[in-house]
């Protein structure tokens, strides 16, 4: 993923570590894995539209995304799970 791409208004294109197909970046999809006490870079989720599974680790380590990128996910994934969470508890489930 290049400045120089989303600059020019081109169509951001991402390769799926699994497959190697391309892919707009709006296509993926992302979830969260819960099951653990910490929110980690394989509990972040991502699917392409061929339905391929890898975690966020895998896309850093394909380059997918860049470390600093790669950083800002793991920050709103885990910000986006503390207020689902507190919105939860707020509703009387524990």
């Amino acid at each position: 993923m290049t400045d120089e791409r989303m600059a020019s208004g081109l169509p951001l294109v991402l390769k799926c570590p699994v497959g190697g197909e391309e892919w707009p970046a709006t296509s993926y999809k992302a979830r969260v894995d819960m099951s653990g006490k910490r929110i980690t870079p394989m509990r972040v989720v991502f699917h392409c539209s061929m339905n391929h599974c890898f975690s966020l680790r895998n896309a850093l380590d394909a380059r997918m995304f860049t470390e600093k990128q790669g950083k800002k996910i793991l920050d709103g994934a885990r910000v986006a799970t503390r207020n689902w969470q507190e919105a939860r508890k707020g509703e009387g489930h524990e």
